[in-house]
């Protein structure tokens, strides 16, 4: 069992029109167990003092292109799958560096692209998928 507790954290959760006062969350196994003053934690656990930090929850996008390179989709078809995989792992790097936790793709990431980014060698956000995109012929 991994237990964190981070101290002195200023909290936006979007329920207040401004971050909380200091306060703490203790974590055990990467879910969030207790929010609270003055918070105790086991001797065994990682303290993180978060004085002049902020802590939110992550973003969702629940609208992208994960396997778009770029603009160009005749480009994108015809890049190799595993320049897609790594460009694909890249770009969702990125989302993870700028709070986003979960994205959903709505058109072109399949299962095996999910199970890639799942085996990914580096923390990537959830990916939720619908399959292949749909579009109006001609």
């Amino acid at each position: 069992m991994t237990d964190i507790l981070v101290k002195n954290a200023r909290v936006i959760d979007g329920s207040q029109d401004r971050p909380s006062d200091a306060i703490d969350i203790r974590l055990s196994d990467g879910h969030v167990q207790e929010v609270g003053a003055s918070l105790s934690a086991p001797d065994t656990a990682t303290v993180i003092d978060a004085k002049n930090s902020f802590v939110m929850p992550g973003l969702i996008d629940a609208h992208v292109h994960v396997n778009a390179q770029n603009a160009n989709l005749k480009e994108n078809a015809a890049l190799p799958d595993a320049i897609a995989t790594v460009g694909t792992m890249n770009l969702m790097q990125a989302m993870l560096a700028r709070g986003f936790t979960t994205v959903r793709d709505l058109g072109g990431a399949s299962g095996p692209l999910r199970k890639a980014m799942e085996m990914a060698p580096v923390q990537l956000p959830r990916l939720n998928i619908c399959g292949k995109a749909l579009s109006q012929t001609g």
